[in-house]
């Protein structure tokens, strides 16, 4: 038993300093105009769920979901978000496309599925290595509380906030009934 333990240390071990060596001499690629391998996706996108999930709040949000509230979050949403994320007229965003990964558009392709507290912690502590700032030093608790709760509605907007977003933007706000998905 003591050398089957050892064997599986020593393994390891070994496996641990082959990754840094394949690291150390530049045989990972790291641009972001290159298309990553199906393991790296795959890695990165189960560390930022599970972190996300674990250390995510368990709340709702505390911001009554309302007219002034929603709009206030598309406000927000263009000035803070729609640089990298699409603007409220459905143009996708060059800058968002040239991050690794692109950041999705969150216009076409809303959070609405997700819990919002997690698109509110995403939103407040970002996500290393993929773009996503951290927007505490910028936005109040209850900005991104605002954004997220309009994130969260954008295919179920009401009446009184898609007329602002088409008084915005000349473009109708979408109405749920689109294509949903990454596709």
């Amino acid at each position: 038993m003591k050398q089957f333990l050892l064997g599986i240390v020593f393994t390891l071990v070994v496996g641990a300093l082959v990754v840094a060596g394949v690291a150390k001499f530049g045989m990972i690629p790291l641009n972001a105009d290159a298309k990553p391998a199906s393991w790296e996706w795959l890695a990165a996108g189960l560390a930022r769920h599970g972190y996300v999930e674990a250390h995510a709040p368990k709340m709702e949000n505390p911001v009554p979901v309302n007219d002034e509230n929603l709009i206030t979050g598309m406000q927000v949403y263009t000035v803070a978000c729609a640089e990298c994320h699409g603007s409220l007229d459905r143009k996708p965003s060059a800058f968002g496309a040239g991050l690794y990964p692109p950041a999705p558009n969150l216009i076409d392709h809303p959070v609405d599925d997700d819990p919002e507290s997690e698109t509110f912690f995403v939103t407040k502590h970002g996500i290393r290595h993929t773009g996503m700032p951290a927007w505490t030093a910028q936005l109040s608790d209850e900005q991104m509380w605002k954004v997220t709760a309009f994130l969260k509605r954008i295919p179920t907007l009401p009446p009184a906030v898609k007329q602002r977003w088409k008084d915005s933007t000349g473009v109708d706000a979408p109405n749920g009934q689109e294509k949903k998905g990454w596709d």
